[in-house]
């Protein structure tokens, strides 16, 4: 039973602290640079009226994030400062360029 919890708990960690490492790591860029911080959520009202709320995680600083808990011990800790250094190291640029690429794919891919 021991070993379930862990086997739980260890990447549900490593999520939550690359999330918040991002989340820090991004007001940090936004206090150095003065350039506009990276939500971590989305909120959003429907056409019906409800309200909406995503979680909007930077893919690009989140990778780095997770590789760093897979390489380092405790996990979460390194996930921690993979995130907060990425995301302020790298900001909103390349998740940008990410994004447009993948967008580009997917229009040469339905033009096909």
């Amino acid at each position: 039973m021991r070993t379930l919890i862990k086997i739980i708990l260890t990447p549900l960690s490593v999520l939550a602290a690359a999330l918040f490492g991002n989340w820090l790591g991004s007001r940090w860029r936004t206090l150095a640079t003065g350039s506009h911080a990276h939500e971590l959520s989305l909120v959003q009202t429907g056409p019906d009226g409800e309200t909406i709320v995503a979680v909007n995680p930077l893919i690009t600083n989140f990778g780095p994030a997770v590789l760093a808990a897979l390489i380092g011990r405790p996990p979460w800790l390194m996930a921690f400062v993979g995130g907060t250094l990425a995301s302020r190291l790298m900001g909103d640029e390349y998740e940008d360029s990410f994004c447009n690429w993948i967008n580009q794919q997917i229009e040469r891919f339905e033009l096909a």
